[in-house]
């Protein structure tokens, strides 16, 4: 009498236990790797990204800026400290959610340690909207100048009678690394738009 052999024996059933558990090992691995490279690879792009966008944010205000509206007795240009904390206001053509498209007073200033850009329609509709990945700003102050010349810009604007041509940002940022704390400037040069 002959028996045919069926199904596998133990140590069959063993050995692939075993290469299959090894091979989840490895997988997981693989998985839990990716998944670390691709939240470093997104953060850091984000914090290449989001100066970029808050720049052209601001150089698109800039250059949409305009005179406020006939009649209403409104300046074109304000620029206010209080309480040490310095905000610059023009008014610009803006499209937003809230505002639709029209003419804005706009409004940047450091808040809490971010830059934040308040929108106010004609209507007194107010938007605002926290630049937040400039989170590591300390402070901000706002300078003038007539020409390109970032050192030719002063933070005492003495023609009152007339708008600036160019706006300087200049941002002190605050880094910790390694438990030390350290302090960083940079200075944004914005040319606003319909100056004469």
């Amino acid at each position: 009498m002959s028996y045919k052999k069926q199904g596998f024996t133990l140590i069959e059933i063993m050995i692939a236990l075993v290469l299959f558990a090894m091979l989840m090992g490895i997988i997981s691995n693989a998985i839990q790797l990716t998944t670390k490279m691709r939240k470093h690879t997104n953060s850091t792009s984000d914090e290449c990204l989001e100066p970029y966008i808050t720049r052209m944010t601001i150089e698109t205000d800039c250059r949409n800026f305009t005179e406020p509206l006939k009649g209403t007795g409104e300046s074109k240009f304000d620029r206010t400290v209080l309480n040490d904390t310095q905000s610059i206001s023009f008014y610009a053509v803006i499209q937003s959610p809230i505002i639709k498209r029209g003419i804005a007073l706009v409004t940047y200033k450091a808040v809490d340690g971010k830059l934040v850009r308040e929108l106010t329609n004609i209507n007194g509709q107010q938007e605002s909207s926290s630049l937040a990945f400039l989170s590591d700003l300390k402070g901000v102050e706002f300078r003038f100048a007539d020409d390109a010349d970032v050192g030719s810009a002063t933070s005492d604007w003495p023609h009152r009678n007339r708008i600036p041509k160019y706006i300087v940002f200049d941002l002190t940022f605050k880094k910790d690394s390694d438990g030390q704390s350290s302090e960083t400037q940079d200075s944004w040069l914005f040319s606003l738009g319909q100056v004469s």
